[in-house]
Protein backbone atom coordinates (compact mmCIF):
# COMPACT_ATOMS: atom_id res chain seq x y z
CA UNK A 1 0.00 0.00 0.00
CA UNK A 2 1.15 3.81 -0.85
CA UNK A 3 0.03 7.09 0.34
CA UNK A 4 1.14 10.43 -0.47
CA UNK A 5 0.05 13.92 0.63
CA UNK A 6 0.53 17.54 0.76
CA UNK A 7 0.59 19.82 3.46
CA UNK A 8 0.98 23.71 3.84
CA UNK A 9 1.76 25.73 6.72
CA UNK A 10 2.12 29.61 6.43
CA UNK A 11 2.40 32.16 9.15
CA UNK A 12 3.40 35.42 9.31
CA UNK A 13 4.50 38.44 11.72
CA UNK A 14 6.13 38.24 14.81
CA UNK A 15 4.76 37.07 18.25
CA UNK A 16 6.65 38.47 21.56
CA UNK A 17 5.16 36.21 24.11
CA UNK A 18 0.85 37.15 22.92
CA UNK A 19 1.59 40.57 22.14
CA UNK A 20 2.13 41.17 18.10
CA UNK A 21 4.95 43.15 17.66
CA UNK A 22 5.59 45.17 13.96
CA UNK A 23 8.64 44.20 11.77
CA UNK A 24 10.31 47.95 12.85
CA UNK A 25 10.50 46.35 16.46
CA UNK A 26 11.98 43.38 15.44
CA UNK A 27 14.47 45.29 13.49
CA UNK A 28 15.05 46.97 16.85
CA UNK A 29 16.53 43.85 18.54
CA UNK A 30 17.59 41.71 15.49
CA UNK A 31 19.14 41.94 11.48
CA UNK A 32 16.38 40.30 9.98
CA UNK A 33 12.45 39.98 10.98
CA UNK A 34 10.73 37.19 9.36
CA UNK A 35 7.29 38.47 7.50
CA UNK A 36 5.87 35.40 5.66
CA UNK A 37 6.72 32.05 5.88
CA UNK A 38 4.87 29.41 3.78
CA UNK A 39 5.77 25.96 4.18
CA UNK A 40 4.65 22.90 1.53
CA UNK A 41 5.37 19.12 2.48
CA UNK A 42 4.65 16.97 0.23
CA UNK A 43 5.28 12.83 1.59
CA UNK A 44 5.30 9.20 -0.34
CA UNK A 45 4.91 6.66 2.33
CA UNK A 46 5.03 3.18 0.85
CA UNK A 47 4.15 0.45 3.48
CA UNK A 48 3.50 -3.10 3.40
CA UNK A 49 3.13 -6.16 5.96
CA UNK A 50 5.37 -8.16 7.31
CA UNK A 51 4.48 -11.50 8.85
CA UNK A 52 7.89 -13.27 10.42
CA UNK A 53 7.37 -16.23 12.83
CA UNK A 54 9.50 -15.17 15.56
CA UNK A 55 8.53 -11.09 15.22
CA UNK A 56 5.01 -9.84 15.48
CA UNK A 57 5.42 -7.01 12.98
CA UNK A 58 2.74 -6.22 11.50
CA UNK A 59 3.82 -2.92 9.54
CA UNK A 60 6.90 -1.85 7.73
CA UNK A 61 7.07 2.12 6.72
CA UNK A 62 9.40 3.54 4.18
CA UNK A 63 8.90 7.89 4.17
CA UNK A 64 10.17 9.93 1.35
CA UNK A 65 9.42 13.67 2.22
CA UNK A 66 9.96 16.60 -0.27
CA UNK A 67 9.70 19.94 1.04
CA UNK A 68 9.29 23.66 -0.57
CA UNK A 69 9.69 26.54 1.73
CA UNK A 70 8.94 30.30 0.64
CA UNK A 71 10.00 33.06 3.58
CA UNK A 72 10.10 36.64 2.95
CA UNK A 73 12.17 38.69 5.19
CA UNK A 74 12.83 42.26 5.98
CA UNK A 75 16.08 43.96 6.94
CA UNK A 76 17.34 47.61 7.38
CA UNK A 77 18.14 47.81 3.67
CA UNK A 78 15.48 45.90 2.25
CA UNK A 79 13.50 42.95 1.61
CA UNK A 80 14.61 39.26 0.72
CA UNK A 81 12.92 36.39 0.16
CA UNK A 82 14.34 32.26 0.01
CA UNK A 83 12.53 29.31 -1.65
CA UNK A 84 14.28 26.70 -1.56
CA UNK A 85 13.14 23.11 -2.17
CA UNK A 86 14.58 20.03 -1.36
CA UNK A 87 13.97 15.93 -0.43
CA UNK A 88 14.73 15.46 3.35
CA UNK A 89 15.84 12.50 5.45
CA UNK A 90 14.40 9.12 4.51
CA UNK A 91 12.40 7.33 7.53
CA UNK A 92 12.13 3.49 8.16
CA UNK A 93 9.88 2.37 10.51
CA UNK A 94 8.55 -0.69 12.15
CA UNK A 95 5.11 -1.19 13.94
CA UNK A 96 5.36 -3.90 16.53
CA UNK A 97 2.37 -5.48 17.99
CA UNK A 98 3.27 -5.30 21.96
CA UNK A 99 -0.80 -6.61 23.09
CA UNK A 100 -3.79 -7.23 22.10
CA UNK A 101 -5.99 -7.90 24.71
CA UNK A 102 -9.53 -7.78 24.65
CA UNK A 103 -10.38 -4.29 23.82
CA UNK A 104 -6.90 -3.16 25.11
CA UNK A 105 -4.10 -2.89 22.29
CA UNK A 106 -0.34 -1.36 22.12
CA UNK A 107 2.12 -0.93 19.52
CA UNK A 108 5.50 -0.06 19.52
CA UNK A 109 7.09 1.73 16.56
CA UNK A 110 10.74 1.45 15.70
CA UNK A 111 13.03 2.90 13.01
CA UNK A 112 15.62 5.48 12.12
CA UNK A 113 16.12 8.52 9.60
CA UNK A 114 19.08 7.95 6.87
CA UNK A 115 20.66 11.47 6.49
CA UNK A 116 20.04 11.71 3.03
CA UNK A 117 18.41 15.37 3.26
CA UNK A 118 21.12 17.85 2.74
CA UNK A 119 22.64 20.34 5.68
CA UNK A 120 24.01 22.95 3.65
CA UNK A 121 21.56 24.06 1.56
CA UNK A 122 21.99 27.66 -0.06
CA UNK A 123 19.90 30.80 -0.66
CA UNK A 124 19.78 34.87 -0.89
CA UNK A 125 20.52 35.35 3.23
CA UNK A 126 20.35 39.04 5.41
CA UNK A 127 23.28 40.22 3.68
CA UNK A 128 21.71 39.67 -0.43
CA UNK A 129 24.22 37.19 -1.02
CA UNK A 130 23.64 33.45 -1.44
CA UNK A 131 24.42 31.61 1.67
CA UNK A 132 23.98 28.49 3.59
CA UNK A 133 20.45 28.87 5.33
CA UNK A 134 19.20 28.59 8.52
CA UNK A 135 18.63 25.10 9.84
CA UNK A 136 14.77 25.27 9.59
CA UNK A 137 14.84 25.79 5.96
CA UNK A 138 17.37 23.03 5.53
CA UNK A 139 16.39 19.32 4.18
CA UNK A 140 17.68 17.55 7.10
CA UNK A 141 19.28 16.46 10.24
CA UNK A 142 22.58 15.65 8.98
CA UNK A 143 22.86 12.37 11.22
CA UNK A 144 21.15 9.08 11.65
CA UNK A 145 18.19 9.61 13.91
CA UNK A 146 16.11 6.64 16.15
CA UNK A 147 12.46 7.15 15.89
CA UNK A 148 10.96 5.38 18.77
CA UNK A 149 7.40 5.45 19.86
CA UNK A 150 4.17 3.60 21.07
CA UNK A 151 0.45 3.69 20.77
CA UNK A 152 -1.88 2.71 23.67
CA UNK A 153 -5.60 2.15 22.20
CA UNK A 154 -8.88 1.12 23.81
CA UNK A 155 -11.63 0.29 21.89
CA UNK A 156 -14.94 -1.41 22.43
CA UNK A 157 -18.59 -1.47 20.34
CA UNK A 158 -18.87 2.40 21.48
CA UNK A 159 -16.05 4.44 21.47
CA UNK A 160 -12.69 4.29 21.34
CA UNK A 161 -9.47 6.34 22.60
CA UNK A 162 -5.40 6.34 21.59
CA UNK A 163 -2.58 8.13 23.38
CA UNK A 164 0.57 8.30 21.23
CA UNK A 165 3.93 9.27 21.99
CA UNK A 166 6.63 9.51 18.90
CA UNK A 167 10.40 10.55 19.34
CA UNK A 168 13.47 11.42 17.28
CA UNK A 169 16.48 10.62 18.98
CA UNK A 170 19.30 12.44 17.55
CA UNK A 171 22.51 10.64 19.15
CA UNK A 172 25.09 12.16 16.84
CA UNK A 173 25.88 16.05 15.67
CA UNK A 174 26.23 16.89 11.95
CA UNK A 175 29.54 18.62 10.86
CA UNK A 176 27.59 21.69 10.81
CA UNK A 177 27.15 21.34 15.10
Amino acid sequence: MWATGIHRRSSGGTLLSTQEISDVEVLDFFTVAPLTHDRWTGELDVRFGLDLTTLDLTTVEVSVPWVRNEILNETATGFFESQPEFIGDISLRGLFDILERDEYRLNLTLGATLPTGKISKRGTTATLTRGVLPFTMQGGSGSLDILAGGTFQVQNDIASIEAQINSVIRFKNNNKG
